[in-house]
């Protein structure tokens, strides 16, 4: 992954779940194992990256994009 997105992702997470200087955890975060990521705010999270990259995502890799580390990969594929 490259550091570009990594940072910008991070970003993203600690503004959304109020996560300052969590690094770690951010980049170990999913929905599975994070109880504020529930549907709503995946959805307000693939907002916010598709609004900042300026890329779309499909609906498979919306539904895919589950975890930080999914998200940066499918960023990078992009």
């Amino acid at each position: 992954m490259t550091l570009d997105v990594e940072t910008m992702l991070i970003k993203i997470f600690e503004k959304k779940f109020n996560l300052k200087n969590k690094k770690n955890k951010i980049l170990k975060l999913s929905a599975s194992n994070f109880k504020k990521w529930d549907s709503l705010e995946h959805l307000k999270i693939i907002m916010e990256i598709e609004r900042k990259f300026k890329k779309k995502f499909t609906f498979t890799e919306i539904i895919n994009c589950n975890s930080f580390k999914k998200i940066c990969e499918t960023l990078e594929k992009k």
